[in-house]
């Protein structure tokens, strides 16, 4: 499995992966797929008898077991029959709810099928996702899902929206040596890859295995053990009180008091409180199906009912995932003008970047002219480098332009201390109010350090619909 294909030649990653440029032949993939399986990410499979009889095991199931096992040697039948009937009907409920939201999932994934365009024996053919092996060459385009982890061969203007694994729906650029993930979308371009990963050994199949793995702790199970807890020590320390009273000052026969205190412990815990849990939540299943929302374990019920702080990405949630410039930061000599005009020079339209978009859009309102420049080398941004930067030519002289994160820009200007807290100070003010911000700057070509000229800040408008979703969020 090769996971990031850019510190080696393209060569080299075709053969570390078994193929070539011209792709597998249908022998080979067949013998690797006999090998290695279908590209399917393998849940893990019990048996329903097994889930069933998981349903007994658990801090409350346990507390019902022994509250049986008691009533049984105090020969308190009909109790015993009641509670032993409560604890199978919880099992019940919650496991044949459990049932119909896995025969649901089922049914959805039969349903749906992903295709891909597979290139087998030197000839283009279309191919079920699943049936895909490490080394086939493939070919992904706009609107495609990403069906295994590949490895970009070549690409025209490759951008993936990667929001599946990161949460972060801002677009991301891939080039030639660059891995995009499996479940990711092409949201721009087209590229030929080699497949280097499938199924559980992709980064996708990697971040469900650990989900599965996670045993989490139920926050309301655990909440209605302790307070069944903490009434049974109640309990004890009651019983214990009687039994002492009844011996030493009632002078009671010591058998019968004990009797007597067994009894009053197993009619004080609350025994059908767990059915009660388990039956509203069913009900709250059956409710959250009529709208089209699938539960697949009565438990996510309980941990929803439960959450009191929502953490999500905002862009594209609660914003139109449309850039515009907000307001710009100039430093001491400079104008906005040669703020907007550098940034504008270091964007590129044809990328359909949002921040390059928005800066151009935003100069072509503030009627910035760009005739007398003429980009010698556009440089797009890159996550390493975290800027873009242009090499122009204005009345013969080289002046080079860059745009990016602070930091990095910082790192190659010139700027006295009192400038650059006043900037720190500024793009600081930009974050608190919810707005990307990019610093600008210029030098001449050749020079090893240039000026920073100032900070632009850049507004994702909020949804119409964003406060309406917020005070709904607020009323559940």
């Amino acid at each position: 499995m090769v996971q990031k294909g850019g510190a080696k030649s393209i060569e080299e990653t075709l053969k570390a992966l078994g193929t070539t440029s011209k792709g597998l032949s249908e022998e080979e993939a067949a013998a690797r797929l006999s090998k290695n399986g279908y590209n399917e990410i393998q849940s893990k499979k019990e048996s329903q008898t097994l889930k069933f009889l998981k349903k007994f095991y658990g801090p409350i199931p346990i507390m019902l077991e022994i509250v049986i096992v008691l009533t049984y040697f105090l020969r308190h039948f009909d109790d015993l029959y009641i509670i032993l009937a409560l604890l199978v009907f919880n099992a019940v409920v919650g496991f044949l709810e459990e049932r119909k939201a896995d025969n649901s999932i089922e049914l959805l994934k039969k349903r749906i099928t992903v295709n891909a365009r597979v290139l087998r024996s030197g000839e283009w053919k279309l191919k079920q996702a699943r049936e895909l092996v490490v080394g086939d060459i493939i070919r992904i385009r706009l609107g495609d899902i990403v069906p295994a982890d590949v490895v970009v061969i070549s690409s025209s203007d490759l951008e993936i929206d990667q929001s599946v694994l990161t949460g972060e729906s801002m677009p991301v650029k891939k080039n030639t040596g660059d891995t995009a993930y499996s479940g990711s979308v092409v949201t721009e371009g087209e590229a030929l890859c080699a497949v280097s990963a499938i199924a559980g050994s992709t980064y996708y199949g990697r971040t469900v295995k650990l989900v599965e793995e996670a045993r989490p702790h139920l926050h309301l199970e655990h909440m209605i053990f302790n307070l069944i807890k903490y009434l049974i020590a109640i309990d004890i320390a009651l019983v214990a009180v009687i039994i002492l009273f009844g011996v030493f000052v009632m002078h009671s026969d010591f058998g019968t008091i004990v009797l007597f205190a067994l009894n009053l412990l197993i009619a004080s815990i609350p025994v059908a409180l767990p059915a009660a849990f388990t039956v509203s939540m069913a009900l709250g299943t059956e409710k959250l199906s009529k709208k089209s929302i699938l539960v697949t374990n009565l438990n996510a019920i309980e941990e929803t009912s439960s959450v009191n702080v929502i953490c999500f990405d905002n862009t594209g949630t609660i914003t139109e995932n449309r850039l515009e410039v907000e307001s710009m930061y100039v430093l001491p000599g400079h104008t906005e003008s040669e703020v907007i005009e550098a940034a504008a020079l270091a964007s590129k339209i044809e990328d359909k970047d949002p921040i390059d978009t928005a800066v151009i859009n935003y100069a072509g309102r503030s009627k910035v002219s760009f005739d007398k420049f003429k980009v010698l080398k556009f440089t797009p941004f890159q996550p390493k480098t975290k800027m873009s930067s242009a090499l122009v030519s204005r009345g013969g002289k080289k002046i080079e332009v860059s745009k990016g994160a602070l930091e990095k820009i910082l790192a190659i200007c010139n700027i006295g201390k009192d400038e650059e807290a006043k900037l720190r100070q500024k793009v600081n003010e930009f974050s608190l109010n919810m707005f990307r911000t990019i610093v600008v700057s210029r030098k001449n070509a050749g020079s090893r350090r240039g000026e920073m000229l100032g900070a632009i800040a850049l507004r994702d408008e909020p949804r119409k619909d964003a406060k309406q979703l917020i005070s709904e969020l607020h009323s559940l």
